[in-house]
């Protein structure tokens, strides 16, 4: 599980972060300021990357991402199902402390599910998005998940 405040994060640019400026720089914006966290995972043979990404939004005024990345053994994972849980985990816990931490209650999780029924995802839509919901999120699936399908997508696929 992550463990955001002990994390390493970066900007977009790959520049290093401190999670407690990502959380006052939404403590510091403007109320119409929308904050979303996705998650994304990449296997490899002995490791799979887990990336979160944490955007956020300012309508008519583009966008700040920060994002951060750790590994765990291949050999933890069954299945396709299990990866995912994992995912939208390590964003309920990223998406609960910026809600504790700032106040803002808003905070929306994209799912790397699809809701397509011809995409392996699919058979887990339904578990994923009632655990997020569950914890009072209000949760997006892929098409329109871009901060976990192309945000956190976007940093899983670089491993070094």
């Amino acid at each position: 599980m992550i463990t955001p405040r002990k994390s390493k994060w970066f900007c977009g640019s790959g520049k290093p972060a401190i999670f407690s400026q990502i959380l006052d720089e939404i403590i510091n914006s403007d109320p119409s300021v929308e904050i979303y966290v996705g998650t994304d995972s990449d296997p490899s043979r002995k490791k799979v990357a887990f990336v979160t990404g944490i955007v956020i939004r300012y309508p008519g005024n583009g966008a700040n991402y920060y994002w951060s990345r750790r590994y765990v053994d291949s050999s933890k994972f069954f299945n396709l199902g299990h990866r995912l849980e994992l995912e939208v985990a390590d964003s309920i816990v990223v998406a609960t402390i910026l809600r504790k931490d700032t106040g803002r209650e808003k905070i929306i999780i994209h799912a790397d599910c699809s809701s397509e029924p011809g995409n392996a995802s699919f058979e887990f839509l339904n578990r994923i998005t009632s655990y997020s919901k569950s914890m009072g999120f209000t949760t997006v699936a892929k098409p329109d998940s871009w901060a976990a399908s192309s945000v956190a997508d976007k940093h899983a696929k670089s491993i070094n």
